[in-house]
C-alpha cells in the first residue's frame, strides 16, 4: 500500500524531527544548550560500614602539628637543666654554678676563683652529695616527663593517621583526646612538683645549700640574696659575705611551655572534631 506525494509525507522525503523549545528555560529553537554538570558521585555503603578513604571528611592537621611541637619541647626539656644555683663569692672572686636535671645527677662548675680546686664539678649523684630527697624528686619527675612524651607521640601519631585517612573509628578519636589529656597532665604534674616539693627536698639537708636562714633554697623555688650581716642564711658564711641567685633553668620553662602547647593541641582536637553522625 503506497502513500501519495499530497500527504504530509512523500516517500521520497522522510519525516524530519522537530526540536521542541525548553519550556523552563529562555532557549529558542536551534540553540545548543550545554550539559548539566552531573551530581558527585557517593558510593553506597552498608549500614554501620565505613566510607572508602576518598569520600571520608578528615579532620584538620592542626592538632598533631601542635602536639608535635610540643614533643619538640619536651625532648629540649629532657636534656637540659631544671633549676640553678649561682654562687659568686667577692673574696675569691670564683662563681660556683649547680644545675639540677632531671634523672640521677646534677652538674656543677667553678670559674675565676682561687678555690675552684676544692669545689666538686662535673656530673655530680645527688645520692653522694647529701641530696637524695632532691634525687627522689628529679627521678620521679623524669618518670612524668618520659610518659609525657611517649603519650605526646602516640596522640600525634594517631592525629595524623585520621588526618591521612588510614583511620576512622570513633573510639581512635576518643584515645587520641584521652593521650592528649595524659599528656597535658603529666607535663603539668611534673613542673609543678619540681617547683612546689623542692624547697622542702633540699631542707633535708644539712648545710650547703640548704644552710639555714631566709633566703635561701630551702626556702623559696626562686629567689636570691646578698651580704647583709645575716647571721645565718646561703648569704653570710663565716669567710664573709657571698651573693646567690636561684630559680627555674631552661629545662623547666621547656615543659612548662610544652604543657601549654598541649592544652592548645587538645582544645584544636575538640573543637574541629567531626560532626555528629559523619563519618570519622
Amino acid at each position: 500500500m503506497g502513500f501519495s506525494k499530497s500527504g504530509p509525507y512523500s516517500a521520497e522525503e522522510p519525516p524530519q524531527e522537530r526540536e521542541l523549545p525548553d519550556l523552563l528555560s529562555n532557549q529558542t529553537i536551534g540553540e545548543e544548550r550545554p550539559l548539566a554538570r552531573p551530581p558527585p558521585y557517593i558510593p553506597h555503603t552498608p549500614a554501620g560500614q565505613p566510607l572508602p578513604r576518598r569520600f571520608r571528611r578528615r579532620p584538620p592537621a592542626w592538632p598533631s602539628l601542635f602536639l608535635l611541637v610540643g614533643v619538640a619541647l619536651v625532648v629540649g626539656s629532657l636534656v637540659s637543666g631544671w633549676w640553678m644555683l649561682s654562687v659568686q663569692e667577692p673574696n675569691s672572686g670564683g662563681t660556683v654554678v649547680y644545675s639540677f636535671q632531671l634523672g640521677a645527677q646534677y652538674s656543677a662548675s667553678c670559674t675565676g676563683g682561687s678555690d675552684c680546686g676544692q669545689v666538686p664539678t662535673g656530673n655530680l649523684a645527688y645520692d653522694a652529695h647529701n641530696l637524695a630527697a632532691v634525687g627522689n624528686l628529679y627521678e620521679g619527675a623524669l618518670a612524668l616527663t618520659l610518659g609525657a612524651l611517649v603519650a605526646g607521640i602516640g596522640a600525634a601519631v594517631l592525629g595524623l593517621g585520621s588526618t591521612l585517612g588510614y583511620w576512622s573509628r570513633r573510639s581512635l578519636f576518643l584515645l587520641t583526646t584521652l593521650l592528649i589529656v595524659v599528656t597535658f597532665g603529666l607535663l603539668l604534674g611534673a613542673t609543678v612538683s619540681i617547683a612546689a616539693l623542692q624547697p622542702a627536698a633540699i631542707a633535708q639537708q644539712n648545710g650547703g645549700i640548704a644552710s639555714a636562714g631566709s633566703p635561701s633554697p630551702a626556702s623559696s623555688f626562686w629567689g636570691s640574696c646578698s651580704g647583709n650581716g645575716l647571721a645565718s642564711g646561703i648569704c653570710s658564711t663565716a669567710s664573709g659575705s657571698i651573693t646567690a641567685s636561684w630559680g627555674a633553668a631552661s629545662g623547666w620553662y621547656l615543659a612548662l611551655v610544652a604543657a601549654f602547647v598541649v592544652l592548645v593541641a587538645l582544645v584544636l582536637h575538640l573543637y574541629l572534631r567531626p560532626v555528629r553522625g559523619a563519618a570519622i
